[in-house]
């Protein structure tokens, strides 16, 4: 009880820091972590996730972290799906610390941190379709410095009906059925 008050306490300051720095805030207006030692603020109620054969649905979308602050290393094209849709890929790697709880929080009922290590985007014809997430959780070691914890972690979050929100979110790396809509931007 008195771990879950700590880290309760860690991450209403976290929330006041991040408040004040303009930088921690993502594309869609949600806190997210960018900056050194901060992570962004877990979630104080239950949110609203089905448990589906295939993964988790969050109503309301999962918070994807701002590429602003991350560096472009790699694009290219990777056919997926049965139908071997050629999407554009974007590989995207933190510049800074990038910290957080969410979605491992939700997935696996721990309060640890995860070290966000790449961010790759997917889409067709100009539209974002999912996110692919690499990370891994970590702790502090005696000196104070994050560290890894385990094995890499895969999350890949889709926009399931074309409305922008990534509202799917599967915690592997195992292949995807690619949303219908996708298959129909641009007129194909």
């Amino acid at each position: 009880m008195l771990n879950k008050l700590n880290t309760l306490i860690l991450l209403s300051f976290v929330t006041l820091v991040c408040f004040f720095s303009f930088a921690c805030f993502s594309e869609n207006g949600k806190m997210i972590s960018n900056g050194k030692d901060l992570v962004s603020p877990a979630s104080t109620k239950t949110p609203n996730l089905i448990e589906t054969e295939r993964g988790y649905v969050k109503a309301g979308g999962w918070e994807i972290p701002s590429l602003e602050s991350m560096l472009l290393v790699k694009t290219g094209k990777n056919a997926l799906g049965d139908n071997q849709l050629v999407a554009d890929y974007h590989l995207y790697k933190p510049t800074n610390e990038m910290l957080t709880t969410e979605p491992h929080v939700f997935l696996s009922n721990e309060a640890s941190l995860i070290r966000i290590q790449t961010v790759t985007t997917l889409s067709y014809r100009d539209t974002t379709f999912a996110y692919s997430l690499v990370a891994a959780v970590v702790r502090k070691d005696e000196r104070g410095n994050y560290v890894q914890d385990g094995p890499g972690i895969v999350y890949l979050y889709v926009d399931e009906d074309g409305d922008g929100l990534f509202e799917f979110l599967k915690g592997d790396a195992a292949p995807f059925d690619i949303p219908q809509w996708v298959y129909k931007v641009g007129g194909s």
